[in-house]
């Protein structure tokens, strides 16, 4: 296959595409980085309202049209479902096709996580008050029973 970005040892690569036998699969066996520095950002502002917009994502399993053998069914996101929501990691390439960064999404999801999580323990803040009005209860019903 294409191969981009080799190092020198052996079939080690950083970076590769296999163009043989029409997979297009890419990869490698390195992590992908995204420039992150503070010092390369403005206007930086928590995301907000996260779960909610996650919660109108809609994860899909699909074929790609162009793989006639449909072997490998693929996970993905519909970029048309996903605009209205999270239009930030939308764009359009230069034949008119919607793409989708989705590494982008990954502080959506931990900001999805983070508000999930503060739900959860004011629940369980919830649940231990109700737990302990509710022994109060049964204390007093058993001093009444007692008499």
């Amino acid at each position: 296959g294409s191969v981009i970005g080799t190092s020198n040892e052996g079939n080690d690569y950083g970076v590769y595409c296999n163009v043989e036998a029409g997979s297009g699969k890419c990869g490698g066996n390195r992590g992908w980085t995204d420039s992150s520095d503070e010092r390369l950002k403005k206007d930086i502002k928590t995301v907000d309202n996260a779960l909610e917009k996650v919660l109108n994502l809609r994860g899909v399993s699909f074929y790609w049209k162009s793989d006639a053998k449909n072997e490998d069914p693929n996970l993905g996101l519909i970029a048309q479902e996903v605009l209205p929501i999270v239009p930030e990691v939308i764009s359009k390439n230069a034949e008119g096709y919607y793409t989708i960064e989705q590494s982008q999404l990954v502080a959506l999801l931990i900001n999805a996580i983070k508000e999930q999580q503060s739900q959860i323990e004011r629940q369980e803040q919830y649940i231990r008050s109700q737990q302990w009005k509710l022994n109060e209860l049964e204390d007093r019903i058993g001093e009444i029973e007692e008499k």
